[in-house]
Formats: C-alpha cells, structure tokens, sequence
C-alpha cells in the first residue's frame, strides 16, 4: 500500500503537466491555421522539461508540422500575434514561437507549392511541482531516473532555431 502511495506521489504531478500540455495542445489545433497552411494533427510532439539550467522550473514544449505557401517569417508573425492562451499557472504567461525548415529535409516545395515546416511553442517559468522531468531534487534524490524521461541531455529545451539538436519526445495522445 505505501508503495503504491509513493507511485501516485511522483506520477500525479506528471499527470497534471500532461493534462496542461494536452490543453495548450488543444487550444493550437482549434486556432485556424495562417492562409494557405495546413497543420499535420498526426505529427504534433510535446514534452515537459528543466527550463535550462534552472532546476526549479518546468517548461512546456509543442512542435507541430506544417505544410505552406508562406515563408517562415509570415508563419512566426501569425502566431506571435494568435490569441492561444498560454498554459495557466505561475509561468510567465507568454508563449515562445519558433519556426523553421525541417533539417531531415531539404527545402522543397510539393505539388501545390506548399513546403513543410516546424513550428514550436514553448511555455516556461511553471514550478516543477514534484515532477522529476523538471528537475524535483527531493523527488531524484528518491527515485532513479526513468530511460522514457524527456531528460536526454542537460539542456532538452535550448535548441537553435535550426532545430539540429536531438532530443526525445513524448507523443500526445498515446
């Protein structure tokens, strides 16, 4: 039984940044997506990670896949200036976007003259909350560290805007 209570102690507070996730998820699939785009609902990955190298904050992160006739500035702008709500909560409440060509394929253009592209939403400065993925010291200092855990390298969410920095995801949904 005790066992069972130190199980739901580490998993509850995973579950409530999933079920945060999913909603900020949610609310950028139900945004219409800029003219002449098309979002891939199938290819939408996210995870919850140490905000850098601060040990005591989480952020939030979405990719999804786009296909479109604009170029990634136009992209970017019509994002930074959509109205998703960010993930509620003691973060700063703005949400980072990024855009940019996939680095597994060369910039080309399908028959429609559309290219694919990856756009990232990243929410940070949330409390870790228990949740070892975002660095909980008291909770690592208890519990091993999972191989499945988003934490691959130290710094899972400083990626340059080209987006040629591994790392793991959790697929949404699943």
């Amino acid at each position: 039984m005790s066992f069972l209570l130190f199980l739901a102690v580490l998993w509850i507070p995973r579950w409530i940044h999933d079920h945060r996730l999913d909603g900020l998820a949610d609310r950028f699939l139900n945004h219409p997506p800029p003219p002449q785009t098309e979002v891939h609902t199938g290819e939408v990955d996210g995870s919850v990670g140490v905000e850098g190298r601060n040990k005591d904050l989480c952020r939030y992160r979405l990719r999804f896949t786009v296909e479109t006739e604009l170029s990634e500035d136009e992209v970017r702008a019509y994002y930074k200036k959509a109205k998703i709500t960010p993930i509620e909560g003691d973060g700063r409440g703005i949400l980072e976007v990024s855009v940019w060509t996939s680095p597994d394929r060369p910039p080309s253009l399908d028959t429609f003259g559309r290219q694919p592209m990856i756009v990232e939403l990243q929410d940070g400065g949330h409390g870790q909350g228990w949740d070892v993925r975002c660095g909980c010291q008291p909770c690592l200092l208890t519990l091993r560290r999972s191989p499945n855990d988003v934490q691959d390298h130290p710094e899972p969410f400083v990626l340059p805007l080209g987006g040629t920095r591994p790392f793991r995801s959790v697929r949404l949904g699943a």
